[in-house]
């Protein structure tokens, strides 16, 4: 049955069992045959659902009793409509051991207890909603049973606080746990001091607890503490666990360190007197100590290696800290202490006895330096300066000349005080030895020194005589010094003091020295073009000495100098002549100068070497210019005074009376001329003067004049074609004959493409109208042409020109004179049919003449009709001839082949150029 249809469907299985795969609510009924019918057997409807049931919820709690109580609290969210046949199962596992079961049926939530039989064991408990042996959910949880115990317990120990932390195992976390501690305080034996619980500080971390109490209590009766630490719940006790803390920090007493050298024998005391003592050992700085069994209160050890030692005393009660004692092995002595004496050279003298004590780093600081101070055989003076690491102490002493004796003692303990002594001798500072050489510019200085304490920075004082001056120099704290050689000082002595501070020593012996003078002599010259040669001699210079010379060169109260080094000859380069020059030499050693030797010298002037350059000319139609490069003044200087230039102009390359000149003031740079011919050829040169005349002239320079002209062709129309041209100046003046030199007329025809070839030179007069003969309008002709001007001038200049287009058309008058026959012949034609026609008309209205008569009229019309018909051809053929006869009169045109017109209409003189 599908659903809850009305309607049932066979299933054609003759078998007793079905396997169904459920995917809709459906009902399956079962018939097994009976011995006459079929009977109802099973009756089975399934239920398929879209989600899985609620698992089961369930909470486990501990009981820890004995043996420990498990309890298990269980609920099942059951679905609704589901049969009513549901249990909840319950599987409980100790460890390998069997399961347990426990069943509920019919029932939502419950809770079951079970008694757990082992110890240290993991329990697994599954619940199970049954609703049949096809839908079934369960939950499985865990819980491990354990004992409580107290883990990795340790301590810290900070100033008169400890601060414990330990961690927790087994403990679950609903479980109300307490803590209980108890200590136990060392007294030759533990003894029990007290038990307490207490509240862990930080449980930030489940398992991890820490407590912090004061153990100021214990530090005067106990070297060490025992704790113990037990976790309980309710009346369960956990495993607990202990710790013992060395209390080895006493804030109470102070520890006497002892820095000895190892293998000393060291006697240590207790303070307190008592009957009974007992001592603790602690070796280096480990965290344990052991007990010491002599009841004594001294102790003699030989110290091998870094130990403590504290000594417990008996009082009414407990034993109490008395002494606490570090003994510190060195393998090797500590540094000697560092002394440094210095003498201050006052009045009266003072010594400075700075000392240092390098103690060891982590030595006691009750450690102090001791200073003894001694003369001669007199008591020592005793400075005591304590912890400290250095210092300085100040001794007048009262004697001029004396030994004196320090000793300073770094004073660390009775067993350990290293010591250093140092000397010093007190007397003057004196120089010994004097020398000194003269050698390559520089006096060298050497001498000796007696009575100068190493560590003074003496300056040495160099006293200088020479004639009536004295001066006096430092330098520096070398026993020898280097002087620059300087001659301005002549013969003058040399001495050496010592000085430091305020406190200089005797003079010592004084040392000469001689220095000669330098002198130019027997000064020399001669003179080549533009130079002065000097030469000259010099003496009274040392071996070592290379002396250099300025030279005064005096001309018209200008003066300069110039040095020409060490050689004995220089080149004057003269740079005015006409003038007076005064020489004068001296020899210069380093700041030295020598005496002065001169000589007068008189530079005559020169001519030029050259012209002046770069000439060029600017035309224009009033005036000629031509500018110039002058010889630069400072050139003129060297050949004398600057008179200035002179422009000649020439018709040939010739100077000439003919020729014209324009003289230019001192560094002008052009000239200019207003009388030339316009339209010439002209030659320009120039040359420069100086008080000795001229100098050399410089090249040539073509001046074409005359600006560039204008130059204009027409073409005048009538039977003859008449061209006129004409050239003229930039004001309008027209040229002359002279002044041109060829001329040539050409006229050029438009080809097919718009473009002027085929230039024919239609003349090479100079006349300005040229009668080219019968002009093509009578020619029948349709083409256009235009007419150029190409002249050369007397100045080599081209100018060209180019006339305006003329076309011609069918409408050109020799075509209208051909329409005008044509229509002439036409009329005549017309006329003669016309007559004819009304001739015949008025002989058919008339008889007919006769046969011959007819034939000969018609023969006559026809003769007369031939005979004007040749008489108009004669007439067009004279007309023709007529035409024809000017064209025959014009000189035959030369073709230029492949030449084009220019395309302006007036053409422009551009210096050759076309």
């Amino acid at each position: 049955q599908e659903g809850y249809e009305n309607t049932t469907k066979d299933i054609n299985l003759d078998v007793s069992t079905l396997h169904i795969h459920v995917t809709r609510n459906e009902r399956y009924r079962c018939y097994s045959k009976g011995s006459e019918y079929y009977r109802a057997d099973e009756d089975v409807r399934l239920f398929p659902l879209e989600e899985q049931p609620d698992n089961p919820e369930v909470e486990l709690r501990l009981e820890r009793t004995q043996p420990p109580t498990l309890h298990i609290k269980w609920s099942v969210n059951w679905i609704v409509d589901a049969p009513i046949s549901k249990r909840a199962l319950i599987d409980i596992k100790e460890g390998n051991a069997v399961p347990a079961r426990l069943e509920f049926a019919e029932k939502n939530h419950g809770e079951a207890v079970h008694r757990i039989q082992e110890s240290n064991v993991a329990v697994d408990v599954i619940v199970t909603a049954y609703y049949n042996e096809y839908l079934n959910t369960s939950r499985k949880e865990e819980i491990v049973v354990q004992d409580i115990a107290i883990k990795n317990l340790q301590h810290k120990l900070e100033s008169k606080q400890i601060l414990l932390q330990w961690e927790i195992e087994g403990a679950l976390p609903y479980e109300e746990l307490k803590h209980f501690l108890s200590l136990e305080i060392w007294q030759r034996k533990w003894l029990s001091n007290s038990t307490f619980d207490i509240t862990p500080q930080n449980t930030s971390l489940p398992s991890f607890h820490t407590y912090e109490m004061d153990l100021k209590p214990f530090f005067e009766t106990s070297p060490r503490v025992r704790l113990h630490l037990s976790p309980v719940v309710n009346k369960y006790k956990g495993i607990s666990a202990s710790r013992v803390v060395e209390i080895l920090q006493n804030p109470l007493i102070n520890v006497t360190e002892l820095w000895v050298m190892k293998g000393t024998n060291v006697t240590i005391r207790c303070r307190e007197p008592s009957d009974h003592y007992y001592w603790v050992y602690q070796e280096g700085y480990e965290s344990t100590t052991k007990d010491m069994s002599p009841d004594v209160s001294t102790l003699t050890i030989r110290v091998t290696r870094n130990e403590r030692y504290r000594c417990y005393s008996k009082g009414i009660e407990y034993y109490r800290a008395d002494e606490d004692v570090r003994l510190v092995p060195l393998e090797e002595p500590p540094d000697y202490p560092e002394v440094e004496l210095r003498l201050e050279r006052s009045l009266p003298p003072k010594l400075h006895i700075k000392w240092i004590a390098n103690w060891i780093a982590d030595a006691p600081m009750s450690k102090r330096a001791l200073i003894d101070i001694k003369k001669r055989n007199a008591a020592p003076t005793r400075l005591e300066f304590a912890g400290k690491n250095d210092g300085e102490v100040e001794h007048q002493i009262d004697e001029s000349k004396v030994e004196i004796v320090v000793i300073v003692t770094a004073y660390y303990n009775e067993y350990l005080n290293p010591s250093k002594e140092d000397k010093i001798v007190v007397q003057d500072i004196l120089i010994k030895n004097l020398k000194h050489k003269l050698e390559r510019k520089r006096i060298y200085l050497q001498w000796e020194v007696e009575g100068a304490q190493p560590y003074e920075k003496l300056n040495y004082l160099l006293r200088t005589k020479s004639r009536s001056n004295t001066t006096t120099k430092d330098v520096g704290n070398r026993t020898s010094a280097v002087l620059s050689f300087d001659r301005r000082i002549g013969n003058h002595t040399l001495a050496v003091r010592a000085k430091i501070d305020s406190y200089s020593g005797p003079i010592s012996e004084e040392v000469s020295i001689f220095v000669p003078d330098v002198r130019v002599k027997y000064l020399r010259h001669k003179m080549h073009k533009n130079e002065i040669f000097l030469e000259w001699e010099v003496r009274g210079y040392l071996p070592f000495e290379e002396p250099s010379f300025i030279l005064s060169i005096r001309s018209r109260g200008n003066t300069i100098e110039k040095d020409v080094g060490t050689a004995k000859s220089t080149v004057v380069q003269i740079d005015r002549r006409n003038r007076e020059y005064e020489l004068a030499v001296k020899a210069v050693v380093d700041s030295y100068e020598g005496p002065v030797t001169a000589a007068s010298i008189h530079v005559p002037e020169f001519v030029l070497n050259r012209g002046p350059e770069n000439l060029n000319v600017k035309v224009s139609a009033a005036l000629i210019s031509i500018e110039f490069e002058p010889v630069p003044a400072n050139e003129f200087r060297m050949f004398g005074e600057d008179k200035g230039c002179k422009i000649i102009i020439c018709n040939e390359k010739e100077v000439s009376p003919k020729c014209v000149s324009q003289h230019a003031a001192p560094q002008f740079r052009n000239v200019e001329f207003h009388d030339l011919e316009e339209y010439n050829i002209y030659h320009a040169t120039g040359e420069c003067y100086t008080g000795a005349g001229a100098g050399p002239r410089s090249p040539w320079l073509l001046v074409v004049t005359g600006t560039a002209p204008i130059a204009e062709i027409t073409a005048e129309e009538g039977l003859n074609l008449i061209i006129s041209w004409s050239i003229s100046t930039e004001t309008g003046l027209p040229l002359n004959n002279s002044q041109i030199k060829n001329v040539e007329i050409a006229q050029f025809a438009k080809d097919e493409h718009g473009s002027y070839t085929h230039g024919l030179v239609v003349s090479k007069s100079k006349e300005r109208q040229i009668d080219t003969g019968m002009s093509p309008a009578y020619k029948f002709d349709t083409g256009c042409y235009i007419f150029t001007l190409n002249a050369t001038l007397r100045n080599k200049m081209t100018v060209f020109g180019r006339s305006s287009e003329i076309c011609y058309s069918w409408t050109s008058p020799s075509f209208v004179i051909l329409y005008t026959a044509i229509l002439i012949i036409l009329i005549a034609i017309a006329v003669m049919v016309f007559s004819n026609r009304k001739r015949k008309m008025k002989m058919s209205t008339t008889k007919p003449p006769p046969a011959k008569s007819t034939t000969t009229s018609k023969s006559s019309t026809s003769s007369t009709t031939k005979s004007t018909i040749t008489k108009k051809d004669k007439s067009l053929h004279k007309m023709e001839g007529k035409s024809k006869t000017p064209s025959e009169t014009v000189p035959k045109a030369i073709e230029t082949k492949g030449s084009k017109p220019p395309t302006k209409a007036k053409g422009d003189a551009k210096g050759g150029k076309k």
